[in-house]
């Protein structure tokens, strides 16, 4: 009789709907992560090109002042 018992409460956790929302959940974390890693990659290459500006903007006005004295 135990055995039906157990049979029966296993049967009982089955939930095809909360199967589904569980399957659902761990899709869309998946996709969160993978947005999370898109968002970190695109502000290390805006970072990237931030840098590079910056060392450009300086190497202008060192040629600038470079040319003025030349003037």
């Amino acid at each position: 009789m135990i055995p039906d018992k157990r049979r029966h409460i296993r049967l009982a956790l089955y939930d095809p709907d909360n199967e589904l929302l569980e399957k659902r959940i761990k899709q869309l974390e998946a996709q969160l992560e993978e947005e999370k890693r898109r968002t970190q990659r695109e502000r290390m290459a805006v970072t990237k090109l931030q840098n590079k500006l910056i060392k450009l903007k300086g190497l202008r006005r060192l040629i600038e002042n470079h040319l003025a004295l030349q003037i």
